[in-house]
């Protein structure tokens, strides 16, 4: 209707002052690594999915939190291997069937941690392919792989298998964003470890995300921040007894602290 006012067929519109009901949010699904560990075997049992490293697709969604396009457009050059990061470059985009490559979301360029364990199973994953192929690819297409056919595949009924009915893929990013400390207490996985709090678990998510150096590194000689980024996202982070994650700043080192 209000493109009906602007090309002047109507004088106004009527439904501009409707006050719709609000939507309601689902509760979101927060992983345990027991979880994610059965349903990448049986993502990997469930038509040779393990042939073509679909088990390590969903390791890959759950532990380092990429967006589907973004994984769907990983490159094997995109994998850095020595120093154990993801490089976010591009992202594909499903359109009316077809694919094309864009840039990824608000043309950021991230660089996303590694697992160690992780690592060893990219590196047999993109064993023998150039840099420009996919890391994850279509069985019958060899070029990237469609959300569609993952899940009508492999995910979904692997899903179900274990107990998971309705779990998307989009829902690994969560259980990856829980395991950085965002969101709340309740829904946690008992297993993902202490969760970060304040300024220190704002500005390691940023140094993700931005793919630099986490700040605490050349400010406080206290932090921990390196062993973070591998151990966050496999759970195992433990915070030292003097982390200001446990202890407020004193207030003389309050201002050095924030810079």
């Amino acid at each position: 209707m209000q493109l009906a006012v602007e090309d002047g067929r109507l004088p106004a519109n009527p439904a501009q002052r409707l006050k719709l009901p609000k939507k309601v949010r689902d509760s979101k699904r927060y992983l345990s690594h027991d979880q994610v560990a059965a349903l990448a075997i049986e993502v990997g049992r469930r038509a040779e999915g393990s042939r073509y490293g679909y088990d390590t697709a969903v390791l890959t969604l759950a532990y380092c939190g990429l967006r589907w396009g973004e994984f769907s457009g990983l490159r094997a050059g995109d994998v850095d291997l020595d120093r154990r990061r993801l490089e976010i470059r591009q992202t594909v985009v499903a359109d009316k069937g077809y694919q094309r490559i864009e840039a990824p979301k608000d043309y950021e360029h991230r660089s996303i941690p590694i697992p160690a364990f992780l690592a060893t199973m990219l590196a047999r994953q993109i064993d023998g392919r150039s840099p420009d192929q996919p890391v994850f690819y279509g069985i019958r297409t060899g070029s990237w792989l469609r959300n569609h056919v993952f899940r009508v595949g492999w995910f979904d009924p692997s899903a179900t298998a274990v107990g998971l009915g309705g779990l998307t893929p989009h829902e690994m990013r969560h259980t990856a964003a829980r395991r950085l400390g965002r969101g709340r207490r309740q829904g946690r996985p008992a297993d993902a470890g202490p969760r970060l709090r304040g300024g220190h678990a704002r500005r390691l998510r940023g140094s993700l995300r931005r793919g630099s150096r986490h700040r605490c590194h050349r400010t406080r000689p206290d932090c921990h921040a390196k062993r973070c980024c591998r151990l966050v996202v496999t759970g195992r982070f433990r915070a030292p007894t003097q982390h200001p994650v446990n202890q407020a700043t004193p207030p003389e080192n309050r201002r050095s602290w924030k810079k």
